[in-house]
């Protein structure tokens, strides 16, 4: 029944504001039919819940274990016919059962959200035989490549989206070349009290931030391999009495070679990129000084899937992200992860935030199995060292300004389980990470001195 009114108010809609129905139309019952008999609509969303826990904070300051139940819905709708596309996405990102307030943020809480907004228009035979030509305008979320760089959240709970417009070329070969032009979104609301009673505030997006560019794909060089490449501008300022910045101005250029897994192939994910330009070392109004920024990233990942029932797979890892070598120069080595999702290289997020793209040099293994067509393991670990001594150790605010600390920062394991309770409606997620505290955390002076971090969750999601 809500399926069928949505679905009947999307029609009306479409009717009303598009202009389809011819001029002087009065409302004939048969010319709506027709109307609307060229229009193909789709409504669908997911939820996902889950209770997460952490024991033996590594944060300094903050309490010492606690956790929150963290759900989200999705609802979204598609109107679309040759050449023409609307889709429409609301979401609704909340936390309870909160031990420990000041652990939420905006990576948590985004209360009923207009996600996406946007229309899609097609076109064929542009360039060159055989060629699409798509122009996507309004909001929406996006993804380039693995997503490094910038790419929809799914395990964090609040999903970030951008407001602008998206160009994309396809050739009748599969290579792709998108321009891009956007204003990222600023998740609301954030003061602590705001997000600790789930309140509802609409994004911030301004000219004032914008994030533009260009990514190509060329999928014929090497037959089964995808290189692409980017450079991406982002360009910053404060909004005064909306938002603080650290006035960022940074050029990432970057490249990737991909092979997907399968059978009996040596499969490789190999991303890097550089990043240039200048910023704030703080987002504060009265920071006037400015650094020069040089840093960058690697990922290196090699992998074979056997044969067999389970179809095992293995990989050997490696991430590399650079750190500020002297915090009181004026450079900043320190490379800025963007727009970028971090759960597939380093593991859960949200309170587990104990690895990410900042300041780190890892080496790892992971492994996958597949004991039935229903349920699926895996299992990852990492050794993690500072890739500088005097930076703070990825994201987690311990740090030695003096270097003198050991720069083994420890081991992570990380194991989850997927079971399909129903075959892509409904799924069971079950994970555990564990960080083994290296000499860093044991002498860095702001270490929190409270053990390994030990970090658990249950999850379900679902698809209607």
């Amino acid at each position: 029944m809500v399926l069928r009114k949505l679905n009947k108010l999307a029609q009306l809609t479409l009717l009303a504001v598009g202009g389809w129905a011819a001029p002087g139309y009065a409302g004939s019952s048969s010319d709506a039919d027709g109307a609307i008999a060229d229009w193909a609509i789709d409504v669908s969303g997911d939820l996902q819940a889950r209770y997460e826990f952490l024991d033996n904070q590594f944060r300094p300051g903050a309490a010492e274990d606690g956790g929150a139940l963290l759900y989200r819905t999705n609802v979204r709708a598609i109107v679309s016919k040759p050449g023409v596309e609307f889709g429409f996405e609301i979401s609704d990102a909340r936390a309870q059962l909160v031990d420990n307030e000041g652990e939420l943020n905006a990576a948590l809480v985004n209360s009923l959200e207009p996600l996406q907004f946007y229309g899609k228009f097609n076109f064929s035979d542009v360039l060159s035989d055989g060629d699409k030509l798509n122009l996507q305008l309004g909001r929406f979320t996006l993804r380039f490549g693995a997503g490094r760089v910038i790419g929809r959240f799914g395990f964090r709970n609040s999903i970030s989206s951008h407001q602008g417009i998206k160009l994309d070329w396809v050739s009748s070969t599969g290579n792709e070349v998108t321009l891009l032009a956007i204003m990222p979104g600023r998740i609301d609301p954030r003061t602590p009290d705001a997000i600790a009673g789930n309140d509802t505030a609409l994004d911030d997006f301004s000219l004032d931030r914008t994030f533009y560019g260009v990514h190509a794909t060329n999928r014929s060089w090497v037959p089964g391999t995808r290189f692409e490449g980017y450079a991406l501008q982002l360009d910053e300022k404060d909004k005064p009495g909306r938002f603080e910045t650290a006035d960022r101005h940074l050029l990432t250029i970057g490249g990737r070679a991909f092979r997907a897994p399968a059978v009996g192939v040596l499969d490789f994910d190999i991303e890097g990129a550089l990043q240039t330009g200048r910023r704030r070392a703080t987002s504060l109004p009265t920071d006037s000084r400015y650094l020069d920024v040089s840093a960058g990233f690697i990922h290196a990942e090699a992998g074979y899937r056997f044969a067999g029932d389970w179809q095992p797979r293995l990989a050997f890892l490696y991430d590399f992200a650079s750190g500020d070598k002297d915090p009181n120069d004026d450079r900043d080595q320190r490379y800025d992860s963007l727009f970028g999702p971090l759960r597939g290289d380093f593991g859960p997020t949200t309170l587990n935030l104990v690895l990410s793209r900042n300041n780190i040099s890892a080496l790892g293994v992971r492994a996958q199995l597949n004991p039935a067509s229903n349920w699926n393991l895996m299992a990852h670990w990492k050794a993690n060292w500072l890739a500088t001594a005097r930076d703070q150790f990825a994201r987690t605010g311990v740090q030695d300004m003096s270097g003198a600390s050991d720069r083994f920062a420890g081991h992570f394991i990380e194991v989850r389980s997927q079971t399909w309770l129903k075959q892509n409606k409904l799924r069971l997620e079950l994970g555990a990470a564990k960080f083994f505290n290296g000499a860093f955390f044991d002498t860095a002076p702001n270490a929190t001195g409270q053990g390994n971090p030990t970090y658990g969750y249950v999850q379900v999601n679902a698809w209607f």
